[in-house]
């Protein structure tokens, strides 16, 4: 695939995100809709993936090529397998690090209404302190 259509491709998918984030927050689409949007914005993403990776796949098998026939080095091999691996290693760490930045810190704490109606509950039926399972050990409700 030439590099204009993985760019084509990439700018289609991206489209699709930028379009779906203020979609998805005003709620100007249906659920399916959303859904929609998302999964053939993932799709597209995959697809540059698959093609991306291919490519690097011929890339290495060229140089291996070259190795068999005497005509590369295998430092030059190395170097081009290095480089796969640290790429996706690489973009796989970003994107744990972005996931993990954006994921809350901790289990939110329930409104206080719903605490207070937990021990509420709980010593009216026990009179007695919820115990630490129910708790978490934090010293308030948790679950529904």
């Amino acid at each position: 695939m030439p590099f204009s259509e993985t760019i084509a491709l990439g700018a289609l998918a991206g489209f699709t995100i930028y379009l779906g984030l203020p979609a998805g927050r005003l709620q100007l689409l249906g659920a399916r809709s959303r859904v929609a949007l998302a999964m053939f914005a993932v799709g597209v993403l995959a697809f540059i993936f698959v093609d991306v990776l291919a490519n690097a796949g011929s890339i290495v098998n060229q140089s291996v090529d070259q190795v068999k026939d005497h005509h590369g080095s295998v430092g030059h091999l190395i170097w081009l397998v290095v480089l796969l691996g640290a790429g996706f290693a690489a973009g796989s760490a970003g994107l744990a690090m972005v996931e993990h930045r954006l994921r809350p810190l901790g289990p939110q704490n329930e409104p206080s209404w719903q605490a207070s109606a937990c021990w509420a509950t709980w010593r009216s039926v026990t009179r007695s302190p919820p115990p630490a399972i129910i708790t978490g050990g934090a010293g308030r409700c948790t679950g529904g």
